[in-house]
């Protein structure tokens, strides 16, 4: 369980110290001689930012381009908050009804000095610059006065293993160029099905699926770290759809996979407060 709580904060950490690197780059260059005595402060704070009510039309989406200009469409704020924290949405907790009903448009833009870090994070499914993050942080704070703070609670958490009898999966035969895990629901109202399938699957695909389902962290113990391809449906009951026994059991039967629950502890981002956007 020990590895399982660190593996569930390392997220977290990683981009604590990235801040505290960052900072201490920034005091360097201000305060050293030759070469980094030119080198400019980078601001923190977008150069110019508008949010504003989303039409709909153009759909869900954000996007990043060289020299810091951020672009988000039709996005709800909660989405934006859990995702520039790398928090699935069912570790954010708190908020306003309207925090994931009303949908913005958002254009951003660093001021001339922003240059984009090499390494990225995935941000709405793209890779975004890993130093416009605390840009996007600093905009929630300044516009919708967004207060938030980590807090670590008791928490069920399952660990995915390998079922008697072994695994169903097999390796990928695939000649699709993509890697990919997506879930479907198809039939009737009275009679609705859910189905997966895997395209290239990795292990962590499985495992994020999984956790978005049961809205529970879940870690890989199956030792697997190939690609996979496979398909399996499981009936979805409208009225309980808390009761998840029938897609544990459909992973177990079809892929040969087993979860297995725990006590733990899971990291939750709480919303303290926010407002509607302002200030344009």
């Amino acid at each position: 369980m020990g590895s399982a709580n660190t593996r569930s904060i390392s997220t977290y950490n990683r981009m604590h110290e990235y801040t505290k690197a960052a900072s201490s780059l920034q005091m360097k260059r201000i305060f050293g001689i030759g070469a980094f005595f030119t080198t400019v402060l980078v601001a923190q704070s977008f150069d110019a930012a508008v949010i504003r009510p989303s039409d709909g039309r153009m759909g869900v989406d954000m996007r990043s381009s060289p020299g810091g200009r951020v672009v988000a469409t039709d996005i709800t704020l909660f989405d934006l908050i859990a995702e520039i924290n790398q928090m699935e949405g069912y570790r954010v907790i708190g908020g306003p009804a309207w925090l994931t009903s009303d949908r913005f448009d958002i254009t951003a833009t660093a001021g001339p000095g922003f240059v984009d870090e090499s390494q990225t994070v995935k941000v709405f499914g793209r890779p975004m610059a890993r130093n416009l993050i605390p840009l996007l942080e600093n905009l929630l704070t300044e516009r919708c006065s967004l207060k938030v703070h980590r807090e670590q609670r008791p928490d069920t958490v399952y660990n995915l293993v390998q079922a008697k009898g072994g695994t169903k999966l097999t390796p990928s035969t695939s000649t699709e160029n993509l890697s990919y895990m997506r879930t479907f629901r198809y039939g009737t109202n009275d009679a609705p099905w859910n189905g997966s399938t895997g395209n290239r699957a990795t292990m962590k695909m499985v495992v994020d699926a999984i956790a978005r389902r049961l809205k529970h962290p879940v870690f890989d113990q199956t030792g697997f770290d190939g690609q996979y391809d496979f398909h399996f449906e499981y009936a979805y009951d409208d009225n309980n759809p808390g009761d998840h026994q029938v897609y544990i059991a459909a992973l177990q039967q079809t892929l040969g996979l087993r979860l297995e629950s725990a006590k733990g502890t899971t990291e939750f981002l709480i919303i303290d407060s926010i407002q509607k956007p302002s200030g344009n």
